[in-house]
């Protein structure tokens, strides 16, 4: 069995090759990550399980979540990135994947040998102890051309020492976020009908419009139907430490003419504004902690004491150091003082909403809200719940112990439609709680006009508008393959971009190959254009499917399908230049879309449902 995990093209003289990247079978081998979606049920059931399992594992009596104890209910463990299962920040989650699937594969055949091809270290390590779990010989090889060079893959850079990022990230933070002590106010409205509002904010570098606060791109028309029913509200804008931001100087005006414009009974505060001595103290004291439980542990207990698949941790090792002693630990232990410090001392609120990403200051807030009594608290996805992110899914643990220190979670989770609903409610997931709640982010969709196919003469060329991603490394890889697909196609073909509002795309790249750029919203764009190319990750396959343009996914070569519509609708995918070309070429015979946005999501405009949530009680 040969495991190749480079560019190198599979030899034929194996009988069984699998190949790392790639969503398609090379003639003689399998491609693994065809593999787990052909499994995804299964695979994706077994990585939950095992980050529980890890998370129950025990150390000299007691289990992890014990010894990262930071209050009486509270574990740290909940905010470390094993956790937190996000892909983008852990990218290993995916080759633990992989490796799930090749454990079957060994486990249905057992092959006389396992070669594997492959630069990385860390990968090697795990690979080379689950063969030894099956008794099988191991060998491993170096890439041509790769010879003394050390791993690149996303996620493994060790440039820097975990202790001097950590120590970096404090000293950058404390400079930037100190001055904010004395822009916003400190006191919440304590109103018995009002309701508060946790959300990230992206400050922009230079504000147009100080009538609409930076983050009601994420709650479209909410603050209209607080203002329309006179109800209280507070707002907790939360910016991470190693997020971008304006100047200071800037961003301190910004906090004050926001405020100018706000109306009485509405509070905007940062998160920020609460640093002070006592806060840096703290966080001090909590990092230290977390150090000395690293070094307790060492690099080799966690594996050691773990009963379910010990071979997975080599991939994971990085991700708990940097958890531990490194910038994560900082950034996280800032949000767990911070939070704190905020929401003690308020009155209890008539509920509480936070926008849900699955993140790791989510599990704070939480955490802070609950422990201080605060009243119900709503989780708000804030677009599509997709297959693969893993981050919305509740813990899975079935340990009588684990109520000592339970995941924090909200009383209910919000669902802005039938297709959210619908992957919370997966098979092997456990149910949680949900109210509805309309689409916010998705609202326009309601009243868009729908995608008509062009009316111009046969033989035009034909125009491909291209939708963002918000990694750059996938923008990248889109772009280059349509390039590489343009000389296949018709003459005359246009290819435009629609740039993701918080994503990077290099200028030099769109210039390379002459794209036209576009900030337009996609609804207004589709009808200039006869076919659209989308990343795979984005939610923006949504719009494109209900307003009934014809949709090509992108498939980057490293990664699973984050479609939100994965399961819900079979849409041509593609990751090299030859299947563009083929699919864009069956473009014309594409059938349109026959679902409406209102299959997918709740679009009532006059926000029933969430005048519901901010005013009548949920527990009816």
């Amino acid at each position: 069995m040969l495991v190749l995990e480079s560019s190198e093209s599979a030899p034929t003289s194996f009988k069984a090759v699998y190949c790392w990247y790639g969503h398609t079978d090379p003639p003689n081998g399998h491609s693994l990550l065809k593999l787990v979606e052909e499994n995804d049920e299964r695979l994706r059931d077994k990585y939950l399980r095992w980050v529980s399992d890890v998370g129950e594992s025990r150390h000299k009596g007691r289990r992890l979540t014990e010894w990262t104890a930071l209050t009486e209910s509270f574990s740290y463990w909940w905010m470390t990135l094993i956790a937190e299962r996000s892909v983008w920040k852990t990218p290993a989650i995916i080759d633990a994947l992989r490796l799930f699937a090749l454990e079957e594969e060994i486990a249905a055949n057992p092959p006389d040998r396992l070669i594997l091809v492959s630069p990385d270290p860390q990968l090697r390590s795990s690979i080379q102890r689950l063969c030894d779990s099956y008794q099988v010989p191991f060998q491993w090889k170096m890439p041509l051309g790769s010879r003394g060079s050390s791993s690149t893959r996303p996620g493994r850079s060790r440039h820097i020492h975990p202790v001097f990022a950590a120590l970096a990230m404090f000293a950058r933070y404390t400079y930037r976020c100190w001055k904010l002590r004395l822009v916003t106010p400190a006191n919440f409205v304590g109103h018995e009908n009002s309701v508060m509002f946790a959300t990230p904010t992206q400050y922009p570098t230079r504000p147009v419009d100080y009538d609409r606060r930076p983050h009601s791109i994420l709650w479209p028309n909410l603050q209209t139907l607080l203002r329309g029913e006179d109800i209280p509200n507070n707002w907790l804008e939360t910016h991470s430490p190693s997020g971008r931001s304006p100047r200071l100087s800037h961003w301190v005006q910004q906090l004050r003419q926001y405020d100018e414009h706000s109306s009485r009974d509405e509070v905007h505060v940062v998160l920020n504004s609460f640093l002070s001595t006592q806060v840096l103290l703290r966080v001090i004291v909590a990092y230290l902690k977390l150090v000395l439980v690293f070094l307790r542990l060492g690099s080799r207990r966690v594996p050691s004491n773990l009963a379910n698949r010990p071979w997975l941790w080599p991939l994971h090792a990085n991700a708990w150091k940097q958890s531990m002693i490194g910038h994560v630990a900082v950034e996280n232990l800032f949000w767990f003082v911070l939070f704190d410090k905020a929401l003690e001392g308020i009155s209890p609120q008539r509920r509480g909403f936070y926008l849900s990403e699955g993140q790791s200051w989510e599990a704070a807030f939480v955490n802070a809200w609950q422990r201080h009594g605060l009243g119900e608290l709503v989780a708000v996805p804030h677009s599509t719940i997709r297959f693969w992110d893993l981050r919305y899914y509740p813990d899975i643990g079935v340990s009588s112990e684990r109520d000592t220190f339970p995941r924090p979670a909200a009383d209910f989770v919000a669902v802005n439609g039938p297709l959210s609903r619908a992957a919370l409610n997966g098979p092997l997931i456990p149910p949680r709680p949900t109210v509805e709640c309309e689409a916010l982010r998705y609202q326009h969709l309601g009243s868009a006009d729908r995608w008509t196919p062009s009316s111009q003469a046969s033989g035009q060329p034909l125009r491909v508008l291209l939708v963002a991603d918000y990694l750059s490394e996938f923008n990248e890889a889109m772009i280059r393959v349509a390039g590489q697909a343009a000389p296949l196609l018709g003459p005359g073909t246009q290819f435009a971009i629609k740039r993701q509002p918080h994503g990077t795309i290099a200028d030099s790249l769109l210039e390379q190959f002459q794209m036209d750029v576009h900030e337009e919203p996609i609804s207004q764009l589709v009808h200039d254009y006869d076919v659209a190319l989308v990343s795979g990750g984005t939610s923006a396959i949504v719009d494109l499917y209900v307003l009934g343009i014809p949709v090509v996914v992108f498939q980057h070569e490293n990664n699973l399908d984050f479609s939100p519509l994965k399961g819900f609708a079979e849409l041509p995918t593609v990751g090299t230049a030859s299947e563009l070309a083929q699919a864009l070429g069956d473009a014309a015979t594409m059938s349109t879309s026959p679902v409406r946005a209102s299959d997918l999501l709740f679009l009532d405009l006059s926000l029933d449902r969430w005048r519901k949530l901010v005013g009548a009680p949920l527990g009816n």
